[in-house]
């Protein structure tokens, strides 16, 4: 009997820290939506204030305007659409959720990566990238990742 108590218990626990992670990962995905949002508008202003600190201690904010203008190059952005699952980390006492989008524009289709951090009650952008197909976009992930 004491068994069955100690795995109904785990299972309990189990169960709340998956609700747990998904709600994060569902406010996390509303603001990556923002994010893609305030790019297909050229929204730089709040795009810039989306961006996470440590990002910035990797790079400028004139080095992340510029990929920002870069892209508006492709032209217009038709659509965004994200691609199934996340991956969702703890570590650190910080939350790392990060989403993959295929993203249409007129000349061209790219396929990205966000990854997001909470902060407080909201998610900044610590890391972005884009690539012209999926494979080379696996690499760069797995190599951050790792």
């Amino acid at each position: 009997m004491k068994i069955v108590k100690i795995i109904r218990f785990i299972a309990v626990l189990l169960i709340i820290s998956l609700l747990n992670s998904c709600a994060n990962a569902e406010e996390a995905e509303k603001y990556a939506d923002n994010f893609y949002n305030a790019m297909k508008l050229n929204d730089y202003e709040t795009l810039k204030n989306m961006i996470d600190e440590s990002m910035l201690e990797v790079n400028s904010m004139e080095e992340i305007s510029i990929l920002f203008v870069q892209k508006e190059s492709l032209g217009e952005m038709i659509s965004f659409t994200k691609e199934t699952g996340f991956d969702y980390r703890e570590a650190n006492g910080l939350t790392v959720v990060r989403f993959l989008y295929t993203v249409e524009y007129k000349s061209t289709t790219l396929y990205e990566y966000i990854r997001l951090t909470q902060r407080g009650k909201e998610y900044k952008v610590v890391n972005y990238g884009y690539y012209d197909n999926k494979e080379k976009r696996q690499e760069f992930i797995d190599h951050v990742e790792g």
